[in-house]
């Protein structure tokens, strides 16, 4: 497979996923792809990931999905999301048991490991579901005696 047929295969796979969330077509090869999004809009449309809000140190024109491949293998080594490994990301949106498969996934050859990955994307771009408000804590009525804290 070819450096195209690599960028063909991605953009196939994941493009689906990542041009909504603003991200460009891959650039890259088998030494390491990249899909640029702009961060000033990655943030604004994903305020809930981590990536969201980057240290001062991190601020740049776009944040970045990487994928490194394994030279000897061909398989997928480590995806990051600006900085931060995709799996860790899908943990931290509470996908606990997504982000141990995407982990295990990467010993997989690219057609059964890239569903995986995009499923992961999916995960983190969709916006979670809200907290539900916590009950208010019921009032037992005064029913005007003393009290006493220390009985």
């Amino acid at each position: 497979m070819t450096d195209d047929d690599l960028l063909a295969l991605l953009d196939a796979t994941l493009g689906e996923t990542l041009t909504p969330a603003g991200f460009s077509a891959a650039q890259g090869g088998w030494d390491g792809v990249t899909f640029f999004a702009p961060q000033r809009a990655f943030g604004e449309q994903f305020p809930w990931l981590p990536q969201a809000s980057p240290e001062e140190w991190q601020r740049g024109h776009s944040t970045d999905l990487t994928i490194d491949f394994d030279q000897t293998t061909g398989l997928i080594a480590r995806i990051d999301l600006e900085g931060r490994s995709l799996p860790s990301t899908v943990y931290a949106v509470g996908a606990g048991a997504l982000s141990a498969e995407l982990k295990t996934a990467y010993a997989r050859p690219l057609a059964e490991c890239l569903p995986v990955v995009a499923e992961a994307l999916e995960t983190i771009f969709r916006e979670p579901d809200p907290a539900p408000a916590e009950p208010e804590p019921a009032e037992e009525p005064y029913d005007g005696g003393p009290v006493d804290d220390y009985a």
